[in-house]
This record gives C-alpha cells, structure tokens and sequence, in this order.
C-alpha cells in the first residue's frame, strides 16, 4: 500500500467527523459548531492589522473565507493522523485529542456558552478515532497479503469503504441541516404563540 491511501483514510476520518459535529450542532439548536466558534476564536487572536487586511481583501466574506481555512487546516491535520497511524496506533489519537481539546475550548469559551455545546465536539472526535481506526485495521489487514490479484481486490475494498463513509457523512451532514432548520422553525413558532398579548381597551358608547 502506497502512503497515499493513509493520508486518504485520515481526509475520509476528517471529513466524517466534521459532518458529524454540524451534524450534531444543528439537531441541538446550537447557535454555532465548533468549526465556526475555532474560526472566531482565531479572529479574536491574530492582531487587528491582519484582521483588518483580511476584511479588506474578502469584504463581507471575511468569515467565510476564514471558516474555509479553518476547514483545511483541520482536515491537513486529519490527513497527517492517516499518514501516522501507518506505524504507530496511538500517535492519530494524540491528534484527534488534541484537535478536540482546541474546539472544546473554543466553544466553551464563548460568552453564551453551554454545556451542550460540548456535544458536538466530542460526536466529532468520536467520528475521526472510530472511522480512521476502521479504515487503517482494513489497510493493515490488505498489506499483509501478498499477489497482484490479493493487491487489486483489497485496494477495491478500501475504494468502497472510504466512498460510503464519504457518502454517508454527506448524507448525515445534510440531514443534520434540514432536522435543525426544522427544529428551530418549530420553537421560532413556539416564541411567536407565547408572546404576550396586550389586552386592547373596551369600545365606549
């Protein structure tokens, strides 16, 4: 097996637990995932100039743009815990724990913050330890067969694993969105019922 099928088996793992963790945050209502509470952490730490160069360059789309980098930064990271979990099991643990740890302090350091917005965080590093951990035991299983045909049937097998947690991540991805948006539909509805009525004066005469 080439290295590239262990960096792949971390990008499948990342991708899974990032889905999982919006996922998670919008059938809860949160206001915001860990993804998007580490991107404001970040604005809250890099010094105002740059700060204000960024929203210069992206405008409006500032948060966006930092969200996307935040994104491809923790996936690197999920990519390079494929890549060690080659030769050691416990060293991707090390890094999915402590990717977790930073999102877990990102969230619980918000000023609205709750103790169900740890949640997320933790379906998320649950995520990336259980499906990385499925793929490399099937990548060292394949490697310890031998023969071209052997080769060619074990690749096939990781092919379909990694494509159906892929597709599978998406699926729950885009059902977290529509249970929540639902969900927040409902108690928005819930609010508005509740409100209280004044009451409008008798008609005299």
């Amino acid at each position: 097996m080439t290295r590239g099928v262990w960096s792949a088996a971390g990008a499948v793992a990342g991708v899974a637990g990032l889905a999982v963790s919006h996922a998670a945050t919008m059938a809860l209502t949160l206001r915001s995932s860990p993804l998007v509470s580490v991107a404001e952490s970040v604005t809250d730490l890099v010094p105002g100039v740059v700060a204000e160069r960024v929203i210069e360059v992206f405008g409006s789309n500032d948060k966006p743009f930092l969200i996307l980098v935040v994104s491809l930064v923790m996936l690197a990271l999920t990519t390079y815990a494929g890549r060690l979990a080659e030769r050691s099991w416990w060293k991707p643990l090390i890094v999915f724990v402590a990717m977790g740890a930073i999102a877990l302090v990102a969230v619980l350091t918000r000023f609205d913050a709750q103790g169900l917005d740890a949640v997320p965080v933790l379906a998320g590093t649950v995520t990336w330890i259980v499906v990385l951990s499925f793929l490399t035991d099937m990548l060292h299983r394949n490697a310890s067969e031998q023969g071209t045909h052997a080769e060619g049937r074990s690749r096939r097998q990781f092919l379909i694993a990694s494509g159906v947690f892929t597709l599978a991540s998406l699926g729950v991805g885009v059902f977290g969105s529509k249970f929540g948006a639902k969900r927040r539909h409902v108690d928005k509805s819930r609010r508005l019922l509740n409100l209280p009525v004044k009451a409008r004066p008798a008609p005299t005469g």
